[in-house]
């Protein structure tokens, strides 16, 4: 039986050059997972532009809209969950 393949989360706020490097690695098999779902509290961040143009699925969520970091890490989960992410990266950016 194969094993499923890990999958990411990526959290990334400006111009995604740090989600560049981890989903080139993971695609050159330097890192063996996919990136699932890139989440965003900006919705202006070029990180959502690369993450369109590789076809990478992606969520907004302004932190502004939390009123405390605990909201805002559930608003996180609840945005992810339904990618099913194995782990979440941190890629630069403020959350």
């Amino acid at each position: 039986m194969a094993s499923k393949m890990t999958t990411l989360a990526v959290l990334a706020s400006g111009g995604g050059t740090s989600f560049q490097a981890i989903l080139d690695a993971c695609l050159r098999g330097e890192v063996p997972a996919r990136v699932g779902v890139v989440f965003s509290n900006n919705p202006q961040a070029g990180v959502l532009d690369r993450a369109r143009k590789a076809g990478v699925p992606t969520v907004v969520k302004s932190h502004k809209e939390c009123s405390s970091p605990e909201e805002l890490d559930k608003v996180i989960l609840e945005g992810l969950a339904p990618y099913e992410p194995d782990w979440i990266c941190l890629a630069g950016g403020t959350f």
